[in-house]
């Protein structure tokens, strides 16, 4: 027996989900990308990113239980009621939570990712899955910067870990992963996004972000969308903030513009989660690992 053939039984027999990782694993160093279908969605990723693009490829979502269980609490709640039809993605990446959120609310959706290689993937993909009529794509960093532009970081094998550069400050990721680069992009507050697409905050059913290391801007520059009843669903990881000072920053925001949370794995174990009050979220930040979390933010307890 050829030694090809004898590879080919052995990747025959491993579970699927292992043969799905060891051709990605072969992809990486062949193609710079590739493209796929998983339960009726077309996608193109990055071989070499380990992070998103090989769940993705592997299981054939990003986050699906956290976005599930999101979209039902919201739905239950009428957040998609009219007129809250537009849904602001915020890191948005290739489109991992864009995409199913525009499938499954038919909402209008702005996905704003900073990275350009990543930032064409995603125009890429929206259209590829006959999305582009509903979905706004902008090139730009949520953060605050005078000149309007910042320079992201970016991770060797993660295409979600980029991080805007900080003066003085080493990336979040330094102690595990190399630097593969750094790019300048426009930089852009949440107002922005607003008023250059003419959107009423009473129109957004709520905003998502992963913005790794940003939230306190996110917060800052989006407090016309809280105010008008807008949940925010962001990725809350104390490893991203740079120290006290930084925590305190968004720990500051949040309780200045919100008044209740609900951590990821409160609304995936229970559709009926109760919010905690907001006075609670410094001492749970203390309690979260190394790998983070995500939490819903609320403005109001109306619901």
């Amino acid at each position: 027996m050829k030694a090809s053939e004898l590879a080919l039984r052995i990747a025959a027999a491993l579970p699927r989900e292992d043969r799905a990782r060891l051709a990605l694993l072969l992809l990486e160093g062949e193609a710079e990308e590739i493209t796929f279908r998983r339960g009726g969605t077309r996608w193109t990723a990055f071989p070499w990113d380990h992070f998103i693009s090989e769940v993705l490829f592997v299981h054939g979502s990003f986050q699906a239980p956290e976005l599930r269980a999101l979209l039902a609490w919201l739905t239950c709640r009428r957040f998609f009621a009219a007129p809250r039809d537009v849904v602001i993605d915020l890191g948005a990446n290739i489109g991992t939570s864009t995409i199913p959120i525009a499938q499954h609310t038919g909402c209008r959706v702005v996905a704003v990712e900073p990275v350009p290689e990543i930032f064409a993937v995603l125009c890429r993909n929206v259209a590829d899955n006959g999305l582009a009529a509903r979905v706004t794509c902008i090139q730009a960093a949520i953060c605050k910067a005078i000149s309007g532009r910042a320079q992201m970081i970016l991770p060797e094998r993660n295409g979600g870990g980029g991080e805007v550069g900080r003066p003085g400050r080493e990336p979040s990721f330094a102690e595990w992963l190399r630097v593969r680069g750094t790019v300048d992009v426009p930089a852009i507050g949440l107002d922005d996004v607003l008023n250059a697409h003419s959107i009423p905050p009473d129109q957004v059913a709520f905003v998502w972000s992963d913005t790794q290391g940003c939230e306190a801007e996110v917060i800052e520059t989006g407090a016309r969308l809280w105010a008008a009843g807008a949940p925010l669903f962001v990725e809350f990881d104390p490893t991203t903030w740079h120290g006290s000072d930084s925590a305190a920053a968004v720990l500051g925001e949040a309780i200045s513009h919100f008044v209740g949370f609900i951590p990821a794995e409160a609304l995936i174990a229970d559709a009926a989660a109760k919010p905690r009050p907001i006075a609670e979220l410094a001492d749970f930040s203390y309690t979260i690992g190394r790998e983070g979390t995500d939490i819903l933010l609320l403005p109001t307890f109306r619901f």
